[in-house]
């Protein structure tokens, strides 16, 4: 399970998008914990599985915490091979509500247990940032899992190399606006030179106040939201709503 930043699928940070389960034993992983894990039937162990996907499903984070280990690790892999890992419970717990809170929504298409004893779990992950995209059916994930006491001790997230690279080329076009939030509103900074903001007469000290008929203000997701909502593929529309001192109107901006 992963986060998302606006790469997105080092996600679901906290991209896009997240968000795969791997749980392994203490000899796997040199968890501090001495603690040697059961053989744990596969029945038991899809059962531990679906529940704790279900309990992100519907946002309940106390289930989420009631399914993990008091020695939880996460480890984050991308297609790039970066790794990310931490070993500290609540890390893990906010990373997961960092899912949560970007309506990260796992279906599992698969659960089987494999010649090590672990769990391989396969499915799909959509989140707020997969619509935007236009990936409806979201991203598929492949996660391996072992159960220590009916609790996962250890979470591993794997992208799929295919979805991810679809996903980068359907928000890889940019505009140039470089923006921030102030007192509520969204100031452009400044724009790139030669990029299409610029080009379109956009400066310093205009405030956005809608992209494609969507308000700012109805952005569930802040400023995260809105750049995601501003990029999509290279050569594809965007129409901007611009206030300038008082003056509102509108911008069409075809990104790069």
């Amino acid at each position: 399970m992963r986060g998302v930043n606006l790469k997105m699928c080092k996600l679901i940070k906290g991209l896009i998008l997240v968000l795969t389960i791997v749980l392994v034993s203490s000899n796997l992983i040199g968890c501090s914990s001495n603690a040697k894990p059961t053989i744990i039937e596969p029945e038991v162990q899809a059962e531990t599985v679906k529940n704790f996907i279900q309990a992100i499903n519907e946002g309940d984070l106390d289930g989420v915490e009631n399914l993990l280990a008091s020695n939880a690790t996460y480890v984050d892999k991308t297609v790039e091979g970066d790794e990310g890992k931490t070993d500290k419970r609540e890390e893990v717990i906010n990373i997961i509500k960092y899912m949560i809170d970007n309506e990260s929504n796992f279906t599992i298409d698969s659960i089987v247990q494999n010649d090590k004893g672990l769990a391989v779990v396969e499915g799909r992950v959509t989140s707020y940032l997969t619509k935007l995209a236009g990936m409806n059916e979201g991203l598929r994930y492949t996660s391996n899992c072992e159960i220590l006491d009916q609790k996962i001790s250890y979470l591993e997230y794997v992208e799929n190399e295919e979805d991810v690279n679809v996903f980068n080329n359907k928000t890889e076009g940019v505009v140039g606006i470089n923006f921030e939030f102030n007192d509520g509103d969204v100031v452009i900074l400044g724009c790139a030179e030669g990029m299409p903001a610029e080009q379109s007469g956009l400066k310093q000290g205009d405030r956005i106040e809608a992209v494609d008929g969507m308000k700012v203000a109805e952005m569930k997701h802040g400023i995260d939201e809105l750049a995601y909502r501003i990029r999509g593929a290279a050569g594809t529309k965007v129409s901007l709503s611009i206030n300038r001192a008082g003056n509102n109107f509108d911008v069409e901006l075809q990104r790069e």
